[in-house]
């Protein structure tokens, strides 16, 4: 399932993103291999809250998005957080003309390796394209669909394949949602179907904690350990491609 951006699942991923320090920490992780002062192109950015996380640190970020709607709730979040150095270009990455020193796709909704040699001309450096984990139990796994798409073990084969080189990291961080009602916790649970209709009370009541944060007008907190690995690809590595 595709997100569908709009004011509510924008206020639901920055709550997340602000109350787990998710994107605080991931930027971390990227950073240790990033050259301070580069350039960076974000492919399918969203609403670019990993680039409002790396911008104090690079000297110009490129958001990509097909979606007009992703892009102009960026453009209105990285003005209302007055971060000057973010570009957002709504375009199709499979298409993308330009250069950048680094490039990154963060559980991309594309494909990466049936056109790995047009991504590697963007990029001067690397390329840092991050996945879901493999399910740990796929028959217990209630992650919401629309993260189902590609995965660590399905691109690794495919690089393999190909003779590409890369580095694997793997990773897990806390990306879970706070909630101010249990009202808007089922909503939630419905928009992304994290269980069959008609049984989001019993799915929550089984999962919501007391919020931590309650000062920020938080009630309910929904645990999400977010799993995912971090293939780095190299330009130099890769010259034969």
């Amino acid at each position: 399932m595709e997100i569908i951006w709009g004011e509510r699942a924008a206020r639901w991923f920055v709550n997340a993103s602000e109350y787990t320090g998710y994107h605080r920490e991931l930027a971390d992780i990227l950073l240790a291999f990033m050259q301070p002062g580069g350039t960076l192109c974000d492919l399918g950015c969203g609403i670019g809250l990993i680039d409002f996380a790396l911008a104090d640190h690079l000297k110009q970020i490129t958001c990509v998005d097909i979606s007009a709607e992703a892009l102009e709730i960026l453009e209105a979040e990285a003005a209302r957080r007055r971060i000057g150095n973010i570009t957002a270009l709504r375009a199709d990455a499979a298409t993308l003309e330009g250069q950048w020193d680094d490039g990154l796709m963060l559980f991309f909704h594309g494909t990466l390796t049936d056109n790995i040699a047009h991504f590697l001309r963007l990029f001067r450096r690397r390329l840092f394209y991050i996945v879901h984990a493999d399910p740990i139990d796929p028959q217990r796994d209630h992650r919401p669909e629309r993260t189902k798409c590609s995965s660590v073990s399905a691109i690794q084969g495919d690089l393999d394949r190909q003779r590409i080189n890369y580095q694997l990291f793997h990773h897990a961080l806390e990306y879970g949602q706070p909630f101010g009602s249990l009202e808007e916790a089922i909503d939630f649970t419905r928009a992304y179907r994290l269980c069959p209709q008609g049984k989001e009370e019993g799915f929550l009541k089984a999962r919501l904690r007391p919020a931590q944060k309650t000062r920020e007008g938080y009630q309910y907190y929904l645990p999400h350990t977010k799993r995912f690995g971090m293939f780095i690809i190299g330009r130099e590595d890769n010259a034969h491609i």
